[in-house]
């Protein structure tokens, strides 16, 4: 499949990101796509980042930055009251995004492919693999905003207890499959097509559930520079 397809996206050029397939019912839609890749000598890996909203380099650039403050808040907090406004500040860096969107994380592994990195096949890593070799993807659907300070009142009242945030989103993660750089050039633009199976994965323990469904898809994305390369 990918042969044929490869050959016909080299004779059309570029064209517009698009997803097949659904995740327990529900398929991810694409409005705009960016990468990033690693800025240490010898990069190896490239992660694209997409998403059902415009402006998708700035506004996760933004979101970014504010979510580290956050989490720094949170972490050298020395009072409750001082937690409480790490979350607050948490809940503000949400706002940054949309209360309902799509996004999904695609990362490749180029490894010593070098230049036959565009065109050469890509093995999906298994969905609890520690080290990607090839290509892994997931999804989240966001429904909402989760209230940040509602969690940290509830772990302040049970230190070390249980869970209990009310998680605004749901997460899907690849295991195996296969994908193709379509296309690549280095901070400008890169195409990939994929094609996977997904499984679930609970939010608040990042534990690894059952099959739930299968993606295709191809992806054009534009360089986003100012993204970490862990965003």
């Amino acid at each position: 499949m990918f042969r044929a397809f490869f050959l016909l996206v080299s004779a059309l050029g570029c064209s517009s990101s698009s997803i097949s397939g659904d995740l327990e019912g529900a398929t991810p839609s694409i409005v705009e796509a960016v990468f990033v890749e690693s800025d240490q000598e010898g990069a190896e890996d490239l992660l694209v980042l997409v998403a059902d909203f415009e402006g998708v380099c700035s506004r996760l650039r933004e979101h970014q930055s504010a979510v580290s403050v956050a989490q720094s808040m949170l972490l050298t907090a020395e009072s409750d009251e001082a937690f409480l406004a790490g979350a607050q500040a948490m809940e503000a860096a949400d706002a940054l995004l949309p209360e309902n969107f799509w996004l999904g994380r695609l990362a490749l592994h180029r490894g010593s492919m070098g230049d036959s990195f565009v065109g050469a096949g890509l093995s999906g890593a298994a969905a609890n693999a520690e080290v990607i070799e090839g290509f892994r993807v997931s999804f989240a659907h966001h429904r909402g905003y989760t209230d940040w300070v509602a969690c940290s009142e509830a772990w302040l009242s049970n230190p070390g207890g249980v869970d209990v945030c009310d998680y605004q989103w749901e997460s899907w993660i690849s295991h195996g499959g296969e994908a193709r750089v379509l296309e690549y050039v280095a901070a400008s633009d890169v195409g990939v097509e994929f094609s996977a199976p997904f499984r679930a994965m609970d939010v608040s323990t990042s534990e690894v559930l059952d099959e739930v469904g299968v993606l295709e898809g191809r992806i054009w994305a534009q360089w986003c520079g100012d993204l970490q390369i862990g965003g």
